[in-house]
C-alpha cells in the first residue's frame, strides 16, 4: 500500500500538507467531516467538537 506526501517549500524548508493513504487524502477527509458538523451544528458546532475531542471528551469518529 502506497502513502503520497504533498510537500510545499516554506521559508523554515519543505513541510508535508496532505497525506494520501491508497488514495484517500487526509485533506479531504477532514474537509467532509467538517462539512457534515458544520451541517449538523453550524460553526460553533464544529468548534465545540473540536474542543471536545481535543481534551478527551469524546471519542475520534470512524469511518468504516
Amino acid at each position: 500500500m502506497g502513502v503520497d506526501y504533498d510537500m510545499r517549500n516554506a521559508a523554515g524548508g519543505w513541510k508535508v500538507y496532505d497525506v494520501r493513504v491508497a488514495g484517500a487524502s487526509l485533506i479531504i477527509n477532514y474537509r467532509n467531516l467538517f462539512a457534515q458538523e458544520i451541517q449538523n451544528g453550524g460553526i460553533d458546532g464544529l468548534i465545540k467538537s473540536l474542543v471536545d475531542k481535543n481534551s478527551g471528551k469524546t471519542q475520534p469518529v470512524s469511518n468504516k
